[in-house]
């Protein structure tokens, strides 16, 4: 049966074209996207391979556990990402459009800047930033 469903996934992935999609259009995106987030004092590093993503935060007030707190609040605004230390993990799914990864992006980045009661404050700037960003790649085409 694992199989089966093993096979029909692989065709599938193959039917509608979504590695190349992922290698050609969405991958880059949020290449582009964590590039941003790259240039703040708050992100010491950022890597990433296709839709696999680590983004290392530098804790500014010598807090550790950060990529904890960030994990919590992205949760709490509907986003799950993994923590270790002070980098947090992505590995959206492979359909994932552009506004998807636009808005995966702003939350990552409002869950970073907010305190950690202020999840109102964080959706707030999260949409902001994922408008914000979504705008300005859909004028550029990348």
């Amino acid at each position: 049966m694992s199989c089966a469903v093993a096979l029909k996934t692989i065709e599938l992935l193959k039917r509608h074209r979504i590695i190349e999609t992922v290698e050609r259009d969405s991958g880059p995106h949020l290449r582009t996207c964590l590039h941003e987030l790259e240039q703040r004092p708050l992100v010491a590093e950022v890597r990433s391979a296709g839709l696999m993503a680590a983004i290392e935060l530098r804790s500014l007030d010598q807090r550790r556990n950060l990529g904890s707190r960030c994990r919590d609040i992205c949760a709490e605004l509907g986003l799950i990402v993994r923590a270790e230390g002070d980098t947090l993990m992505l590995a959206p799914p492979l359909i994932c459009t552009r506004a998807d990864l636009s808005e995966i992006v702003g939350i990552v980045w409002s869950s970073a800047r907010a305190p950690l009661k202020s999840v109102s404050r964080a959706r707030h700037l999260g949409t902001r930033l994922a408008g914000g960003l979504a705008s300005l790649f859909n004028a550029s085409r990348l």
